[in-house]
């Protein structure tokens, strides 16, 4: 005789004594892992139908929880993978240093190009002879005096 397959419907915590926030289901030749708020997770193809209620537990030693499913034709075990979400953190410190380093240098080798730019969008265009062209001593007055400069 055949046996009727036995599904599952079980409270799933991602990891070992955890709070469960999934739930798990399997069926005739379907398992699905469904969320707390009703979003699929995974999806994974059964093999045979399942002869006893699946077990949860972490068989591989990854301290995530997987399922393990027993058949008439043998023992099955779906591990759990994770996935890293987003930028690594070391990409993050290298694009701070970067956008840093772009910071410190426009601060440091201003030509006053920025200066007469910001001067021209304010609409102070002294300086600056008509048609928007700068004249010869527009960018000396828009131009940041530093500390070991002077003025003639």
């Amino acid at each position: 005789g055949d046996e009727a397959p036995v599904p599952t419907l079980a409270p799933l915590a991602l990891r070992p004594d955890a709070i469960p926030t999934a739930v798990l289901v399997i069926g005739f030749g379907q398992g699905v892992v469904v969320s707390e708020h009703g979003n699929e997770l995974a999806d994974f193809h059964v093999a045979f139908p399942p002869s006893a209620p699946a077990v949860i537990a972490d068989f591989d030693g990854d301290g995530l929880n997987d399922v393990i499913i027993v058949t008439r034709s043998g023992v099955f075990g779906y591990s759990q993978v994770q996935h890293l979400g987003g930028l690594s953190f070391g990409a993050l410190l290298l694009t701070l240093i970067v956008a840093m380093a772009i910071v410190w240098y426009s601060q440091f080798y201003d030509t006053g190009a920025s200066a007469l730019l910001a001067a021209t969008a304010s609409g102070s265009l002294s300086g600056v002879v008509p048609g928007g062209v700068p004249g010869p001593g527009a960018i000396a007055r828009g131009r940041k005096l530093r500390s070991t400069e002077y003025a003639d």
